[in-house]
C-alpha cells in the first residue's frame, strides 16, 4: 500500500529557486519513483495560481495574503522574495478536502501553523523539515522594517484562531538538513522523533564536459584562458557575494587572469545593487559576470559548473550547502566559509 503525502511550502517558483525548493523537488521525484503519491502545495508567490504537472508531480499554487492593511504591491513583492509570512486559506481548504496519510511541511510560522491545524482536524500526523537558520544582517532588518512601515498587521486575529507557534512541539517528527539543527532539536525535544537527513543531488545531471564548458564561455564572452571562479546561491546578504568581488580585485591586482561568475536568484534587491556598485568602483565590469533568475533546469546552471575551475561559497551562515554537492558532482574543488553545516560537510 503506497503512502499519500501532501508537501506544503511557502513558495515554489522556478523564478526564485533555492535550497529548500531543490530538496523538496528531489524528494518529491524520489517518492513518485518509489510508487508513493505526493503533491506539492504552495502559495502563488512569484508564480501564477493554479495546477501544473512536472515530471509526474502535481504542483498547486494558491492565493495568499500577508494580512496587512495598506501594503502596496511593490512591498508585497519584496515579502514574496524574502521575509514574507502568509496565510493561504485556499491551500488550507484544499488540504482538508484531500484525503492523505501524512502532511509534510517545509516552512515555518504561519504556513506551519496552518499545516498543524489541518493535521489536527484530519487526525493525521505531520512532519516538518527545517531548511534554514533564521539569520538577518542589520541591513536586512532595516529593509524588512521599511517594507512593513505604513501597513497595519491584522493577521494577529487569525494567529489567535489558528493557534500559537507550538508547531514544532506538536509535530510527529522533525527532519534537519543541518547537523547543528539536529543537535539543537534533539536537545530541545528529547522524546520526539528528530532525524538528521542531509541533502543530496542527482550526480548524473552535473557531469561536466568540454562541450558544456565551451557553450558557457562563448555565451557569456568569458576569456577562454581565464580561471573561472563560480558561486551559485541566492544573491543575498547572508550569502556574502560582495567579498568575492573584493577577492577578484586582489587577484587581478597581482596579475592573475581570473573571471568571477555569480549565479543565483535575487532575494535582496538592495544587496545586488551594492555588489554591482562595488564591481564598477573597482573597474571589474569585464571580469565579473552576474547571472540572475535562472530556473533549476536551465542548462546554463550545469554548463557553469562545467566551465568553472573552482567553486566558492562565502556564506555568513549556511545550514547545509547543497551547491557544494553540485560542484563536487561536476568534479571541481570547493572553498567555503567555516560556518553552519559546511563545517561538517567539508573536510579541510
Amino acid at each position: 500500500m503506497s503512502i499519500k503525502s501532501l508537501q506544503v511550502i511557502r513558495r515554489f517558483s522556478r523564478d526564485a529557486w533555492g535550497g529548500a525548493e531543490t530538496v523538496l523537488w528531489n524528494s518529491a521525484q524520489r517518492l513518485v519513483k518509489k510508487g508513493c503519491h505526493t503533491e506539492i502545495l504552495s502559495t502563488s508567490a512569484l508564480w501564477k495560481e493554479g495546477l501544473e504537472h512536472r515530471d509526474d508531480v502535481a504542483i498547486s499554487h494558491f492565493p495568499y495574503s500577508y494580512m496587512r492593511w495598506g501594503l502596496p504591491d511593490e512591498q508585497k513583492l519584496k515579502l514574496d522574495l524574502k521575509g514574507g509570512d502568509p496565510y493561504s486559506w485556499a491551500m488550507f481548504k484544499y488540504i482538508k478536502s484531500h484525503k492523505c496519510d501524512i502532511l509534510h511541511c517545509h516552512s515555518m510560522e504561519r504556513v506551519a501553523r496552518q499545516t498543524k491545524l489541518a493535521a489536527k482536524l484530519m487526525k493525521i500526523p505531520y512532519v516538518i523539515t527545517m531548511h534554514g537558520i533564521h539569520f538577518m544582517a542589520d541591513e536586512e532588518k532595516m529593509e524588512l522594517e521599511e517594507t512593513l512601515r505604513g501597513s497595519v498587521n491584522y493577521g494577529w486575529m487569525m494567529d489567535t484562531v489558528v493557534g500559537g507557534r507550538r508547531y514544532l512541539n506538536q509535530a510527529s517528527g522533525i527532519l534537519c538538513s543541518s547537523y547543528d539543527q539536529y543537535d539543537t532539536m534533539k536537545r530541545r525535544f528529547p522524546n520526539k522523533l528528530v532525524q538528521f537527513l542531509p541533502n543530496g543531488v542527482n550526480t548524473k545531471k552535473f557531469c561536466a564536459s568540454p562541450e558544456r564548458k565551451q557553450q558557457f564561455v562563448n555565451k557569456y564572452r568569458i576569456d577562454p584562458n581565464a580561471k573561472v571562479i563560480l558561486c551559485v546561491s541566492r544573491i543575498d546578504y547572508i550569502k556574502n557575494q560582495d567579498i568575492l568581488v573584493e577577492m577578484t580585485r586582489v587577484l587581478k591586482a597581482r596579475g592573475d587572469n581570473v573571471h568571477l561568475v555569480i549565479m543565483g536568484n535575487v532575494t535582496s534587491p538592495h544587496y545586488i545593487e551594492r555588489v554591482k556598485r562595488k564591481i564598477v568602483q573597482y573597474g571589474l565590469e569585464r571580469d565579473v559576470t552576474i547571472i540572475q533568475g535562472l530556473s533549476n533546469d536551465d542548462p546554463d546552471l550545469v554548463n557553469a559548473y562545467a566551465a568553472a575551475d573552482c567553486f566558492v561559497l562565502p556564506s555568513i551562515q549556511e545550514p547545509f550547502g547543497i551547491v557544494c554537492l553540485e560542484a563536487w558532482a561536476s568534479g571541481i574543488p570547493v572553498i567555503a566559509s567555516r560556518v553552519g553545516g559546511l563545517e561538517r560537510l567539508i573536510t579541510d
